[in-house]
């Protein structure tokens, strides 16, 4: 399966003006342990703000919605390679990508415009470094990305909303070739299901997003021909 990268994903992502800002990160570190007889393992927590900043004459339901929607496609771009392999390099410690990758998940908070970065680690000031750190990196990402790209017309949304619909459908296609193959009730095919479900529902949850935001500009033009 081809994965996106941080900057084609982000591109999908970044259709709108919202502004990824890092919260006052002081994680909040809870420790846990299995038994008495298993290293205690520490959580520690950071959180980001999608905020949206167009000019309007105030935020209201549709803005959250859409706040919302890109949330859940900036939880996943948190954890592409670029983020995790300069999470790495400033570390300076012996830790990899993947090992930031294993320890590291990154949630839309439900009903809110909140991202939640989540590390799990032995040592609960590593823990609470790693959660900062991914977070300032990725929002510099966000940030780098859009002074580099700028904000898009209405003919590029356009164009990303037929790239995005031709994802959605050529996965679903995909989906329905392995669900009736043969061998569906395997293991290794149950595998690429869920990850194409889960790839599906990225794809649906940002092109809402887009035609949202091609809404508004259709709007935004109409207004201003009065």
């Amino acid at each position: 399966m081809t994965e996106l990268t941080f900057a084609e994903a982000l591109k999908l992502a970044r259709r709108w003006w919202w502004v990824l800002m890092a919260l006052p990160l002081l994680a909040a570190i809870a420790a846990y342990a299995l038994s008495t007889t298993m290293t205690p393992m520490y959580n520690a927590r950071a959180s980001l703000l999608i905020d949206a900043t167009q000019p309007s004459a105030g935020s209201n339901y549709n803005d959250l919605l859409t706040a919302e929607r890109l949330s859940r496609t900036y939880s996943e771009l948190a954890t592409t390679d670029a983020v995790l392999e300069e999470t790495a390099i400033r570390l300076n410690s012996d830790l990899t990508a993947d090992d930031i990758d294993d320890m590291t998940s990154v949630s839309a908070i439900a009903d809110t415009q909140l991202l939640q970065v989540a590390v799990t680690d032995s040592d609960p000031g590593r823990a609470a470094e790693i959660a900062n750190t991914l977070a300032m990196v990725f929002t510099e990402q966000v940030q780098e990305q859009r002074a580099t790209t700028g904000n898009p017309g209405a003919t590029n949304i356009s164009n990303d909303i037929a790239e995005v619909r031709a994802q959605i459908d050529g996965t679903a296609v995909r989906i329905s070739e392995l669900e009736l193959s043969p061998n569906a009730s395997s293991e290794l095919v149950q595998t690429e299901l869920r990850q194409l479900r889960t790839l599906l529902n990225t794809y649906q949850t940002t092109y809402a997003g887009l035609l949202e935001i091609q809404q508004r500009y259709a709007l935004a033009s109409a207004e201003s021909a009065v």
